[in-house]
């Protein structure tokens, strides 16, 4: 249970982290990141 608490909040802060790096259009890690989405999404 624990395990998975702290999977999740990874997880937000993660995905918090990609929507600030994209807002202010940096690309620190988040480049690779768009290709796997884009090419996951095909």
């Amino acid at each position: 249970m624990r395990e998975r608490l702290l999977k999740d909040t990874k997880k937000r802060i993660l995905n918090a982290y990609d929507l600030v790096a994209n807002l202010k259009g940096l690309s620190i890690n988040t480049g690779e990141k768009k290709i796997e989405r884009i090419l996951g999404n095909l």
